[in-house]
């Protein structure tokens, strides 16, 4: 399949889009699907959100997803400056042109964990994404299932992943895997379709650990 660049856009938000092109004025409200409860919150799943089909796609088309019940403490917010786009399903590239801070906060033995993120310059951001981590030694994948959003009127829910390795210097291999779960809405044809899968990585390969704003 060939592959065509599009035009570096600011939103985080922006990646969820079709063609690269449109708003970026975006609010959350931020949850876990039906069929994955946060954990401790009583039922399990039947099945765990790395056996999510689109979750397996991710993984054989090059996302890292680091399985195992004793994840690293991970806790503190990390820089990412060099981001693009390493796999879209259709074929896009496209590189992010704003700095995003991601903080991690409130983990647990269960592996629940929280995940923010923020970017002063796109305007954008979501505080309090509940995920579940999993993990060995220094590596670990955080899946965060449902996150609810409206998008220029469409609303949509989109599962993350976020992946790499701890050290002192912040993350290593740092990946963010988008899946558009579901959308409803006459203005959703600017949003990628159900079931799109790409791939977000640091050029560098490290997103540094940083002191969040007060």
């Amino acid at each position: 399949m060939s592959r065509s660049r599009i035009a570096a856009l600011g939103s985080f938000a922006a990646l969820l889009l079709a063609l690269g092109c449109g708003p970026t004025d975006v609010s959350y409200d931020p949850g876990y699907a039906h069929n994955a409860p946060p954990p401790g919150s009583g039922d399990r799943p039947e099945a765990p959100p790395w056996e999510h089909e689109d979750v397996i796609a991710l993984g054989e088309a090059g996302m890292s997803i680091h399985l195992g019940d004793a994840p690293p403490a991970l806790a503190g917010a990390y820089l990412t400056n060099s981001t693009e786009i390493y796999y879209d399903d259709l074929g896009h590239e496209r590189d992010i042109a704003d700095d995003y801070v991601f903080e991690f906060s409130a983990q647990t033995e269960d592996g629940a964990i929280r995940v923010s993120y923020s970017s002063e310059a796109a305007r954008d951001s979501a505080q309090g994404l509940v995920g579940l981590i999993t993990g060995e030694g220094d590596c670990f994948t955080v899946f965060v299932m449902n996150v609810q959003g409206v998008y220029d009127g469409c609303r949509y829910q989109t599962i993350f992943l976020y992946s790499g390795c701890v050290d002192g210097d912040g993350v290593l291999d740092w990946q963010n895997g988008v899946i558009m779960a579901d959308k409803e809405g006459e203005t959703c044809g600017v949003l990628m379709d159900v079931g799109h899968r790409r791939i977000i990585h640091e050029e560098d390969g490290l997103a540094s650990a940083v002191v969040p704003s007060a």
